[in-house]
């Protein structure tokens, strides 16, 4: 009797640390998160054959990844991103080759993970 008192505690305080861990991971990300300070914008870049870019702007040092999504099932990789992004700091990237008489992106949208 006194056993199973002893592993049912034990099994409670496990779970009771177990969501005080994923609580502490969630603000932990909320904090990390860099939200509506990041600036991303888009431009054309090139003369003879011209490119679609981004510039990535973050508030504070984060990693992150990015790729480009094509449509329902196709990524491809955005170019030109290191791991590391420091704050204050315009990161240029690739983000698609423009082609003659183009007028809109094909790429629709920029997926970020940081």
């Amino acid at each position: 009797m006194a056993a199973q008192k002893s592993a049912d505690e034990a099994a409670t305080m496990s779970q009771i640390e177990q969501e005080r861990r994923k609580d502490e991971r969630e603000h932990l990300h909320r904090d990390l998160h860099p939200t509506d300070q990041t600036v991303v914008e888009s431009f054309l870049k090139g003369s003879a054959r011209q490119n679609l870019f981004g510039s990535l702007t973050v508030k504070r040092e984060v990693r992150g990844h990015a790729e480009t999504v094509l449509g329902p099932n196709a990524r491809g990789p955005v170019t030109g991103l290191p791991l590391l992004l420091l704050p204050n700091r315009a990161y240029e990237f690739h983000i698609e080759d423009w082609r003659d008489g183009q007028t809109k992106p094909q790429v629709d949208e920029i997926v970020f993970k940081f």
